[in-house]
């Protein structure tokens, strides 16, 4: 039997590529502080954090497997976060246009019931198309990309901003790297084709 999973996020995104699997889980929204750290470098931030939304979960979970996920994206060196407003979203995508953006995903693995803790980070390069500002209103007012970072919603149709993406696993650009997740599941012995029962 497996353990109970849970998706620490309430992301409509993530869900639907954990749905891809066909396994039952659960989502449960961990509320943490999401501030990055002053000097904290990007790879440190999203596993730091992907880590404290899975322990968060953890405190009322004891025996389940728990995921935690954050991602953000580097333009210039610098972290663009989830947009929340229209002008927001408008500057990050102005600042993108013809621009290679990377997009770090941090998961992790936590076993409650063993303390088990496995991290990862996977990083997305993407190249991004010359973006007037007509298209940038176009898209904002069709995909309304504000709770993603960067302002694009890779799943939706962020897809026509890109040139092109050089990815591992192309899920992890929209929040959830899935080749890794399956990697770690396997390593806790969670039947992911239910052949044990």
């Amino acid at each position: 039997m497996n353990p109970p999973l849970i998706l620490a996020s309430s992301s409509a995104s993530r869900k639907m590529i954990l749905d891809k699997l066909g396994i039952p889980y659960q989502t449960m929204k961990p509320d943490i502080d999401e501030a990055v750290i002053y000097g904290e470098e990007v790879e440190a931030h999203v596993l730091r954090l992907a880590k404290e939304k899975a322990l968060k979960i953890a405190a009322s979970m004891p025996n389940a497997l728990i995921i935690g996920c954050d991602s953000v994206c580097i333009l210039n060196g610098q972290i663009m976060s989830k947009p929340e407003t229209h002008e927001v979203a408008v500057a990050q995508l102005q600042a993108s246009s013809s621009k290679v953006i990377y997009f770090y995903s941090g998961l992790a693995l936590y076993n409650s019931a063993t303390k088990n803790l496995q991290q990862k980070v996977v990083r997305t390069e993407v190249h991004f198309k010359t973006l007037t500002p007509e298209l940038i209103e176009a898209y904002l007012q069709k995909d309304q990309p504000y709770h993603c970072a960067g302002s694009i919603k890779a799943e939706g149709l962020g897809i026509i901003l890109i040139d092109k993406m050089i990815a591992d696993d192309p899920n992890s650009l929209v929040g959830l790297p899935l080749i890794e997740l399956i990697r770690m599941l396997e390593n806790e012995n969670f039947d992911l084709l239910g052949t044990h029962s």
